[in-house]
């Protein structure tokens, strides 16, 4: 039993994908917080500052 487990651990094809099943989404995450920082257009950036200081929008 602890032969299989250790074999199926060992397999180099298992492991790499293992490791992109957590780094390719982590990537597209990062990736797209970065976009957002860059690009929301101002009102959108203003909203999400009034946001996280709890403070109600202002109408």
């Amino acid at each position: 039993m602890l032969q299989i487990l250790k074999e199926s651990v060992t397999e180099p094809l298992r492991v790499f994908c293992n490791i992109a099943a957590f780094v390719i989404p982590y990537g597209i995450y990062k990736i797209n917080q970065h976009l957002h920082k860059r690009s929301d257009p101002p009102w959108k950036k203003e909203e999400q500052a009034n946001a996280s200081d709890g403070q109600p929008k202002s109408q």
